[in-house]
C-alpha cells in the first residue's frame, strides 16, 4: 500500500468524518439554577446526617467545632433566605 501524503490524509479524513458543529448554546432555562440546588441538598443532607450520627464528638477539637458551627450556620441563614424569597415571589 503506498504511503499517503499529508494532503491526502487530511482530505480522507474529512471525507471520513462527520461536520462537527461548533458547540451551540444551550436553550436558556431559569429553572436551572434551582433544578441544581433540588439535585444537590440531599445530597448535603444526607452528609450532615451521616456525620452526625457516625462521629465521636469527644475526639473533635475546638478548631474543627467552630468551624463546622459557622459552616452550618451560614448554610441555614443562606437556606432561609432562598426560602423567604420562594415564599415572597408570586406567579404571574
Amino acid at each position: 500500500m503506498p504511503k499517503r501524503t499529508g494532503v491526502e490524509k487530511t482530505k480522507l479524513k474529512t471525507e471520513i468524518l462527520p461536520t462537527v458543529a461548533i458547540k451551540e448554546t444551550p436553550i436558556y432555562d431559569p429553572e436551572a439554577l434551582l433544578k441544581s440546588l433540588v439535585y444537590t441538598v440531599p445530597s448535603w443532607v444526607s452528609s450532615i446526617e451521616r456525620t452526625a450520627t457516625e462521629t465521636d464528638y469527644k475526639e473533635i477539637t475546638q478548631a474543627v467545632r467552630l468551624s463546622l458551627k459557622q459552616a452550618l450556620q451560614r448554610l441555614a441563614e443562606t437556606a432561609q433566605t432562598m426560602i423567604e424569597i420562594l415564599e415572597e415571589t408570586t406567579y404571574e
